[in-house]
């Protein structure tokens, strides 16, 4: 039995205004004529297909548009469950109507989703949140995420073959007590540590497919893993390298191949000072970062014309210096407003302000102090 192991496409996620549609119609169509000479027997999804719980139009025809390039190019079964960012009733819809070989698991189910394809269980647990989990089993105490996963495997394990390999695909946060690298465009799951389950519980499984977690790492076991995004969705994960998993289950072993991702274009940081940037230039996704200890004017609009698809400009030695100032209530009832905003002006248009400026503004602040009193 092989497979693929995929998660996290956030179909119709957008970034920093940025629509990433095309990134991800690219970095998805490569995947499958990469896929082509594997000899693959499924193909896994573990959640978050969608970026949000109503979809564009656009990202679902894509859905649908690599959906039928798996089943008719690689031919093998597609297994989907819904993760946080999905509507389960949305994915959920109609997913009797699919062929027999689409598997799609939205909304969780009292006796969990399984199938079986040349001797291998596979579970699918769509992402739930407890309180959910909570009604859908009333005689039970759910407390947490961990407290749902207890009772969901409790109703699953019954239908367990022990003689055959299982593999759960599944999406959350699954620890083994050390960190785990989270990125800053994951939604949490839940409030502080009700979202956290215990890697223990996944013990039975002979592979567990995560999704949620951005960048691919394994939890302790080698078997219990996150294939990550299919792009770079944040500047704190300008250093993952994007890539799905091929797993190989045998009668006595485990094996897995990493297989990297070709986007169309990469995500990155650049840092210098502006004259530094503007001798170079960038057709990525580029979030820049500006040494200067001065404000550029009309700066982003420059480095636009070299980094077309910029992300945003920070200033750090100027953030820095902002954030080790202090100033107190009765410090700032003393501020000379006019002198205020003289050094406001200054810094933002590179210029002075001219007198004849500093006239009407002086008299706007003097206006707007008689109607306060």
């Amino acid at each position: 039995m092989k497979f693929v192991h995929t998660a996290d496409w956030h179909l119709g996620k957008i970034v920093n205004d940025h629509s990433m549609l095309e990134d991800q119609r690219v970095v998805l169509h490569r995947l499958i004529d990469d896929l082509k000479t594997e000899k693959l027997d499924a193909f896994l999804i573990s959640g978050d297909l969608y970026d949000r719980s109503v979809p564009p139009r656009e990202a679902v025809l894509l859905a649908n548009e690599i959906f039928s390039r798996i089943r008719q190019e690689l031919q093998v079964p597609l297994l989907v469950i819904a993760g946080n960012h999905d509507s389960p009733e949305r994915l959920h819809f109609g997913s009797g109507f699919y062929e027999p070989t689409i598997h799609i698991q939205g909304m969780a189910q009292s006796i969990p989703y399984m199938t079986e394809i040349k001797g291998v269980q596979f579970v699918l647990l769509p992402f739930v949140d407890y309180p959910l989990l909570a009604k859908m089993y009333p005689d039970k105490s759910i407390k947490s995420l961990e407290d749902g996963f207890v009772v969901q495997y409790q109703h699953l394990q019954p239908l367990l073959n022990k003689e055959k390999p299982t593999v759960l695909l599944f999406h959350g946060y699954i620890s083994s007590g050390s960190v785990l690298e989270s990125s800053d465009s994951e939604r949490p799951l839940s409030i502080g540590s009700t979202e956290i389950i215990d890697q223990q519980l996944f013990q039975p499984f002979d592979y567990v497919a995560l999704g949620h977690l951005h960048q691919a790492q394994t939890v302790q076991a080698n078997n219990i893993r996150y294939s990550g995004s299919i792009l770079k969705y944040s500047k704190s994960e300008a250093l993952h390298q994007k890539q799905v998993l091929l797993v190989e289950l045998t009668e006595t072993s485990i094996e897995m191949t990493i297989k990297p991702l070709r986007p169309l274009r990469d995500l990155t940081v650049k840092r210098g000072t502006f004259e530094a940037l503007m001798q170079e230039s960038s057709n990525d996704y580029v979030y820049l970062e500006l040494l200067d200890e001065h404000y550029i004017l009309d700066g982003m609009n420059k480095l636009q014309a070299k980094y077309p698809y910029a992300m945003s400009l920070e200033y750090i030695n100027l953030q820095s210096q902002q954030k080790g100032t202090r100033i107190s209530k009765q410090e700032l009832e003393q501020v000379d407003l006019l002198e205020l905003f003289e050094q406001f002006y200054e810094i933002h248009r590179q210029q002075p302000l001219s007198s004849d400026d500093r006239t009407i503004i002086e008299h706007l602040i003097q206006k707007q102090r008689s109607q306060d009193s």
